[in-house]
């Protein structure tokens, strides 16, 4: 992690990302008083260089992780060092990132993109429908996918039985938010037979940016890793894991063609419906 990052929390000590409902329960034609556990949900503005890029429906934990990896997985940051700070305002809820200008420019010099303008750009061309609470997409996100990643020699998965062991111990152990509340996508990053980090948000997209703002953070190498998640896999979905450098992708739900179409065109290793050691092959080879 570099040094010289600034983060500031200007929230709670500890954010909630639950709470208790009075509710009715129905239950044989008879109504049953209680109360319920329920996931909060909050909505942050995220803003870069003081331009706000989307404001963010969220399980309101992890936010520093949330915002950074956002940006990693849009392809608007490729590392840490390109971030000078980043300040939590939980009362404004708003979330501020600064780019260091040295970076951004050393970027922008190799690869003959201006930062700003791409994240202008990126700002003006996103449509938000009314009512729409999902995180916005981008027109131009194509644009912005790296080069096809081959996986190294050095570090290959052995086969899909290590896979399959892996993918059940994760699943098999839901987070403490899905397990209270039943309202929670979890994901995590798998590496050299381990799990390197793993999030809960009631987003699927949120909960992948948090693993990579996690993976930024640290300045660990997602090359070789996996990506377990409970959630769908969609094209704008992957499209995030490619941007990470991520080979191979392993869901415990459907995917769609779109997705499939993706993971062919980038070489990726796309495992749908992995449940009891059992899974369905959709896209690329070990």
């Amino acid at each position: 992690m570099d040094d010289n990052l600034i983060i500031k929390d200007f929230g709670r000590e500890k954010l909630m990302k639950k709470t208790l409902v009075n509710i009715t329960k129905i239950k044989n034609g008879q109504e049953i008083f209680y109360e319920d556990t329920v996931a909060l949900e909050t909505e942050y503005s995220l803003l870069v260089n003081g331009q706000k890029l989307v404001r963010l429906s969220c399980t309101p934990e992890n936010l520093k992780e949330l915002a950074l990896g956002r940006l990693y997985t849009e392809g608007l940051v490729r590392n840490i060092r390109q971030i000078r700070s980043i300040q939590i305002q939980e009362e404004e809820q708003t979330i501020y990132v600064e780019i260091s200008e040295n970076e951004k420019q050393r970027i922008e010099k190799e690869s003959g993109k201006n930062t700003e303008n791409e994240v202008k750009s990126l700002i003006e061309s996103r449509e938000e429908e009314p009512g729409k609470k999902e995180p916005i997409q981008y027109r131009n996100a194509e644009t912005t996918m790296p080069e096809k990643k081959q996986r190294s020699e050095g570090n290959r998965i052995v086969g899909f039985s290590e896979i399959f062991s892996a993918a059940e111990a994760f699943f098999s152990q839901p987070g403490e938010l899905f397990r209270e509340t039943g309202c929670a996508h979890s994901c995590a990053f798998w590496k050299e037979k381990e799990i390197v980090c793993s999030f809960e948000d009631i987003g699927r997209h949120n909960a992948l940016d948090k693993v990579a703002g996690k993976l930024l953070i640290q300045e660990i190498d997602p090359g070789d890793g996996v990506i377990f998640t409970s959630g769908r896999i969609s094209a704008d979905y992957l499209k995030k894991i490619i941007q990470m450098g991520v080979t191979t992708v392993v869901s415990r739900a459907a995917v769609t063609e779109a997705a499939v179409l993706l993971a062919e065109k980038y070489g990726i290793l796309l495992l749908g419906f992995v449940r009891n050691r059992t899974g369905n092959l959709y896209a690329g080879q070990l």
